[in-house]
């Protein structure tokens, strides 16, 4: 029996947008052609990286960072991208990130 209206992509996709399911919308965009494309390309949001107080209700894909004498939490952009690659087994090849355009 066929199956109808089943598109492994965008079940992906809806997964990593949608911030009751997973933390990533919180910290990206993702963008995906629909008509036959084979990326997804994701663009961090700047005010994600935005250092924040610790708070036990916010750690969801952040680390911890002690700047001074204050505890900082931050995104943890290494286990972010494994993530991707272990939420997409089976349909994930690499995840690949650009680096050298991020600033320091």
């Amino acid at each position: 029996m066929p199956v109808v209206d089943y598109d492994p992509v965008q079940c992906y996709l809806r997964e990593l947008r949608i911030p009751l399911w997973s933390a990533f919308g919180e910290f990206a965009l993702f963008f995906h052609d629909t008509y036959g494309g084979s990326l997804i390309a994701v663009l961090w949001k700047p005010q994600a990286f935005t250092p924040q107080p610790f708070k036990t209700s916010h750690i969801n894909a952040k680390m911890l960072e002690t700047k001074g004498n204050q505890l900082q939490l931050v995104p943890n952009v290494e286990a972010i991208l494994e993530d991707f690659e272990i939420l997409g087994a089976g349909l994930v090849k690499s995840v690949e990130a650009l680096t050298e355009k991020w600033k320091i």
